[in-house]
């Protein structure tokens, strides 16, 4: 897509109106007949028992999506795959209360335990979609949140709107847009338009492990036309966007341990090899401090330079750069314009050091530094790479295996005081945009949201996209409406009610419609 049709691609987009409301109005594209949606219904609109039902059941869906004790329990990064079914099982409670059939959690290897239900439409030969989602979430400091406790919602005033502030609520918050869609046509006897199924995992914030095991064993059963997933990213306020490409992922714990205890730095000092010490002068040659450029040998050889198609479309993008700063109060940035920031983001590789850990339990959770005058005997860094097209993550883990070995022989550490764990190794994905399914989506968010989606690479990763590509044969769209302000993985994540809950439940409903009315 990014090749010779990117050009094709922004034509068409183009051709899509920019101002549709719910209900006003209609698309006509000169499309090639084998790939377009079909204009026979000249008015888009949706049923008012539906709208009705969606505005009035808002706030129940709220407190039982967002209770503490479901988003508290879910946090992937900390538990094990068996830790995490009873999360699992009030998922696919969920799923059933919404009125989703046969449900059930499906597992495989180490996988973590994914739910899967399903909705058949009363009509015959029509398509069917398969909703892709994640119901784990990244855990938090509770310290360094302000609005309310991480995993205790409370609903907020933001500029006259109410939003949904806790872990979780926008990632993956969006993927339960579509279980109120389900409900709103269950509960008013509405015949669903097309085939529905679903595949919540509970691992994406840990790098999907061996999710393409899983899709790989059940791949009849979760054989669709379409896969469409709502975690994704925006780049200016209230204007939804749909992912052409997304990041590819090394992510790796390097470990250090030269003692079972820390001795008094009276004793150990200069006699126990100081993991911190060790561990820090091996990180400070990975990374270049002042342009944080990736310092690993043959890491850029396989980069693949965005073609010209693409470097003017990424021109064209408004990215709301202020409103990124503003959110996360940054002062000062590394590129020196937008142009720069968006080439960093979209087009370019990343290694960054997440965490330094003094020492961690046994169940994984990390113990707070000690400033007491010791030796540290075990300490353990987060180390990741985003790579973008061209890169692959096995070739880019094992250089960055070997040069953190070898810098490891330039310390005091024994062979045996030192391991590495690679913990994802994801490749970049790229999405179809040309296909009937991205403009059926296009064009269900332009009627709802009333401009057109904004067509965006993402610095973040999707393994699970290229699984489905593969496995599955199936094309896949992934989108979102949540915006930069609503600070996915960060302090004081919150997700809009009104600008993005509810005209993402009805842009789904829309979507649905849409699809019936679709020829491959």
């Amino acid at each position: 897509m990014v090749g010779r049709n990117f050009r094709k691609l922004l034509r068409d987009a183009a051709l899509y109106a920019t101002s549709l409301t719910l209900g006003n109005g209609c698309l006509s594209t000169s499309e090639a007949k084998e790939n377009r949606i079909n204009d026979d219904q000249t008015r888009i609109e949706v049923p008012s028992k539906l709208e009705d039902f969606v505005h009035n059941n808002i706030d129940r869906w709220i407190e039982t999506y967002h209770k503490p004790h479901i988003t508290g329990m879910c946090i992937s990064k900390q538990k094990t795959s068996d830790e995490m079914m009873p999360c699992a099982e009030l998922m696919a409670d969920m799923l059933r209360n919404a009125g989703v059939q046969n449900v059930k959690i499906l597992r495989e290897g180490e996988s973590y335990p994914s739910v899967y239900g399903e909705i058949k439409s009363p009509n015959k030969n029509v398509p069917t979609l398969l909703i892709g989602g994640h119901y784990d979430t990244q855990p938090a400091v509770e310290a360094l949140w302000t609005i309310t406790k991480p995993f205790e919602p409370k609903i907020i005033i933001k500029d006259g709107k109410r939003e949904l502030c806790g872990r979780g609520s926008s990632d993956d918050g969006q993927a339960l847009t579509h279980l109120d869609a389900i409900e709103a046509y269950v509960k008013t006897g509405t015949p669903l338009p097309i085939n529905i199924k679903f595949l919540l995992e509970g691992g994406e914030e840990k790098g999907s492990e061996e999710m393409d095991k899983l899709i790989e064993k059940y791949k009849d059963l979760l054989k669709t036309d379409v896969v469409l997933i709502t975690d994704s990213g925006n780049i200016r306020p209230s204007v939804p966007a749909i992912t052409y490409r997304s990041r590819g992922l090394v992510a790796m714990y390097i470990n250090v341990k030269t003692a079972e205890n820390d001795p008094h730095s009276g004793d150990g000092g200069s006699v126990l090899c100081n993991a911190n010490t060790a561990l820090t002068w091996i990180l400070s040659g990975l990374i270049e401090p002042k342009t944080q450029q990736c310092l690993l040998p043959r890491f850029y050889d396989d980069v693949q330079k965005p073609s010209e198609a693409e470097t003017e479309h990424i021109k064209s993008l408004e990215y709301d750069l202020n409103g990124f700063m503003d959110t996360y109060k940054i002062k000062h940035i590394i590129p020196k314009n937008v142009e720069e920031v968006k080439s960093a983001m979209w087009t370019q590789p990343t290694s960054e050091i997440h965490a330094i850990y003094r020492k961690k339990d046994k169940e994984k959770k990390v113990v707070p530094n000690e400033d007491g005058n010791k030796t540290t005997s075990e300490a353990e860094a987060y180390f990741t790479m985003r790579l973008v097209p061209n890169q692959d993550p096995n070739k880019i883990a094992e250089i960055a295996t070997r040069e953190i070995y070898q810098r490891a022989k330039q310390t005091c550490l024994a062979p045996d005081q030192i391991r590495i764990n690679v913990i994802s190794r994801d490749y970049p994905a790229s999405a179809d945009t040309e296909n009937v399914y991205v403009k059926a989506r296009s064009r269900a968010l332009s009627m709802i949201f009333g401009i057109q989606p904004d067509i965006v690479p993402v610095g973040g990763t999707e393994p699970i996209v290229g699984f489905y590509q593969g496995i599955l044969k199936a094309p896949v769209v992934y989108d979102s409406a949540d915006t930069m302000d609503d600070k996915a993985h960060g302090n004081d994540e919150c997700f809009s009610i009104e600008k993005s809950l509810v005209p993402m439940v009805l842009t789904n409903i829309v979507t649905y419609q849409l699809l019936l009315n679709t020829t491959k």
